[in-house]
Parts: structure tokens; sequence; C-alpha cells
């Protein structure tokens, strides 16, 4: 059992020191200064770092752009060596792909030679039951079948359109001549089909028609005896087993590089390519 004097000193421990309420304000102020006193050495303790902090930062800002200039004014010299670069082998890419490209061309007209089409004239139909009148075959031959037809539109002031349709035996070789969005539509094949303009009667038209119709058909024209003539060029000098042989070599590979060697059409070109093999020597076929 404690004694008295234990439970006393135990009580002496642990017990709140007692306030002193003469000198509590005082010291009260003298913290209050002190911890102001502190806030403020803190703050300019801060500024100061952060003046130092902008010195450096600055200091290495001037180096940083400095490298980036430099930088960039090598990495511009290496770009400008990058462009003559591929100037130059862009510029001797066409220089020899100049032969490539006549000989594919060579490759279509003789794909055209062995092709059996007579042309025919497509006929243009107008929608709606509205005015379709053929007003004139501009050509009919082998290679070429142009037609003018007037056909009615919905649009409110220009009514009529005057549409030329046809089709080429050369269209594979010649500039692609077609609207998508005429007023009517075509029944039958059609290679060559579209707008000229639009007039507010039948009457504007068939005198615009008059006055300009050989200037719209004089490219086309031109176009198709180029075409001839090329045509005539590939018949007297490519008919040979030594073309013949390039031709559907030629074709071979287009079958291969798209991964049609399971079709009945590539086991039909691996068939010619041996019969002309076995034909070399010989001249024209």
């Amino acid at each position: 059992m404690l004694t008295q004097t234990q439970i006393d000193a135990d009580n002496s421990v642990t017990a709140e020191p007692k306030t002193d309420y003469t000198t509590i304000l005082a010291v009260g102020k003298v913290n209050k200064e002190i911890i102001t006193d502190l806030y403020r050495r803190r703050e300019k303790d801060n500024l100061d770092l952060d003046t130092k902090r902008k010195s450096v930062s600055s200091k290495y800002w001037d180096l940083e752009i400095d490298l980036r200039d430099k930088k960039n004014a090598e990495l511009n010299v290496i770009d400008c060596e990058r462009v003559t670069l591929n100037r130059d082998y862009e510029a001797e890419i066409v220089q020899y792909s100049n032969i490539i490209y006549k000989i594919k061309r060579i490759f279509l007209f003789k794909k055209i030679q062995k092709e059996i089409r007579v042309l025919e004239h497509p006929i243009y139909n107008s929608r709606q039951g509205r005015d379709c009148l053929l007003i004139d075959h501009l050509h009919d031959s082998n290679n070429l079948v142009l037609d003018a037809y007037l056909v009615g539109n919905d649009k409110p002031k220009n009514k009529y359109s005057l549409i030329i349709i046809g089709n080429n035996r050369f269209r594979e070789v010649s500039k692609e001549r077609r609207d998508y969005g005429s007023p009517g539509y075509v029944t039958g094949n059609c290679d060559i089909e579209f707008g000229v303009r639009d007039f507010p009667s039948k009457v504007d038209l068939q005198i615009w028609y008059g006055k300009n119709i050989a200037a719209l058909l004089k490219p086309i024209i031109n176009e198709l005896k180029q075409n001839e003539a090329e045509m005539y060029e590939v018949v007297t000098n490519c008919n040979t087993v030594e073309w013949d042989l390039a031709y559907w070599n030629d074709k071979k590979e287009h079958y291969e590089d798209y991964r049609r060697i399971d079709t009945a059409e590539y086991a039909e070109i691996l068939q010619v390519i041996a019969q002309l093999e076995s034909m070399k020597g010989g001249s024209h076929v």
C-alpha cells in the first residue's frame, strides 16, 4: 500500500504547472514580436533565394538560347542538304523513269491491240420525263464514237444541258472525260460522259452549239490522232516475241503483286509465256 507521501509525490509529477498571470501578457507580447520577425526573415531569405535562382536561370537561359541557335543552324544545314539530296535523286529517278513510262504506255497499246472491241453509241436518258434529244453524231469511227444530247435538268433558270457521251477505244491512254452529276443517265457502255454548259432555252443551246462545237471537239480529236499514231508505231515496231514476252511478264508480275496467282487468268499467262519462250529467235509474231 502506498503511503500518503508517495501519493503526494506522484501527484506533484503529473500536475499541470500553474499559470503566472502576472507575466503572461508580457511573454505573449515578446513571443508575438519574435514570430513576426521570423516571418519577415523567412520572407526575406526566400526573396534572396528567388534572386539567386533567377540569376542562375538567366545565366543558363543565355547559354540555352545560344546552344539552341547553334543546334537549329546545324539542323538547317542538314535539312537543306536533304532537300538537295532528294531533289537530285528525284531528277535522276525521273530521267530513268521516262523510258519505263514509255514501255508501260506501249504495253497499254499492245493490250488495246489484243482486245476485240466494237464501239457502240451509248444512249442518254433523261430523268422524270424531261426533254432528251440527240442533237448530233459528232464522231463515228472504229476508235471513237461521240454524240451530243440536249437534256432537261432541274434548274429553275438554265433548264437545258448540253451533254457529250461516247466510247473511246483508247480510253486507257486518254484523258478521262467523265462527270458524275449529269442530269440524266446512260444506257450501255460509256467511256465518255460530261456536261458542257447549261442554257435557259433550247434555242440558246443550239446557237451556242453551232458556234463552239468545233473548238470543243478539237482537243478530243487531236488526242485521238496522237493515239492512233502511237498505235501504228507500236504495231509496226513492237509485234515481236521479245515485246510480247515483256508484255506478258509484266502482266504476270501484276498478278503476283496483287496475289492473284491462284486464278485461271494467271495460269493462262504462264502458258502464253511458256509458248513465247519456245519461240525465241523468231522476229514477228
